[in-house]
């Protein structure tokens, strides 16, 4: 799922590709039409950050440094200009559900980062058998460390699904929603989640 940001004065967009990793799209209006130009390593006529992985999205740190974050919880810190990354990945964990397993991740996909009050939130989707059935739902760990390690995953969204999280005129925090099994409140639509409300489709 393609997630957009703004950031360094425009907009970008993350995306992936089956089979042929993740790519940066950044708009030279800096107007969130566009128009969008590829942005990256240029090989073999594909333009690409990642040659693998898929569901990326972008982080930008108090300092002003970007990261990419990619399934299902990969993040690097970027070069400057944002054409690729500027060291190795690392794999963002949590404290394990159980005691002593190997269950160290936030969620299996669509890996979100946010930072409030000082606190970083790492969200990400996770089929879980909830309601006795596999529910696509929307989980969140923080960290005072960018790096972590995260505290235990907590459901943030059920049934969200993938997420980005933005915050909106009055100071609030907004959380995308994107219903994917048949337990959502509403599917195939978009919408947001505002603390203390019910899911908000987009076009009401």
């Amino acid at each position: 799922m393609p997630s957009i940001h703004y950031l360094k004065d425009t907009f970008w967009i993350a995306y992936s590709v089956s089979g042929q990793g993740t790519g940066l799209l950044r708009s030279k209006t800096g107007k969130a039409e566009g128009p969008y130009e590829d942005w990256g390593k240029s090989e073999g006529g594909l333009t690409y950050i990642t040659a693998g992985g898929a569901d990326p999205s972008l982080f930008q740190d108090d300092d002003g440094s970007v990261y990419w974050l990619w399934s299902p919880a990969w993040i690097a810190k970027m070069k400057d200009d944002l054409t690729g990354l500027a060291g190795p990945p690392r794999l963002l964990t949590c404290e394990p559900r159980i005691q002593g397993s190997g269950d160290v991740l936030v969620g299996d996909g669509g890996p979100f980062l946010f930072k409030a009050d000082g606190t970083y939130h790492l969200c990400a989707s996770a089929l879980t058998p909830r309601l006795g059935i596999h529910t696509d739902d929307t989980f969140v760990a923080t960290s005072e460390e960018l790096t972590g390690p995260y505290s235990k995953e907590e459901l943030m969204v059920p049934h969200g699904g993938q997420t980005t999280v933005f915050r909106d005129a009055e100071g609030g925090y907004k959380a995308t929603f994107c219903g994917r099994d048949r337990f959502a409140v509403f599917r195939d639509k978009a919408g947001i989640v505002r603390a203390g409300s019910a899911y908000v489709p987009m076009d009401e």
